[in-house]
């Protein structure tokens, strides 16, 4: 979920943990971050890497998409 910090983000970060998903969320800087691990994202991802892309595959790809 990109922009995992932002009003929406995060309650589609706690409906997406209330629903059984694994959430993996992306935001901007650590202290946004530290925000959506509390909200309980099983993986947060900065978006300043250079290849923040490709990031999220590896915690997804035990799970297919339902």
């Amino acid at each position: 979920m990109v922009g995992a910090s932002g009003g929406l983000g995060i309650v589609s970060v706690q409906l997406g943990r209330a629903r059984g998903a694994r959430v993996v969320a992306v935001a901007r800087d650590e202290r946004k971050l530290e925000r959506v691990r509390e909200l309980g994202a099983d993986a947060v991802i900065d978006s300043k890497a250079p290849d923040w892309s490709s990031r999220p595959a590896p915690h997804l790809a035990a799970r297919a998409p339902t």
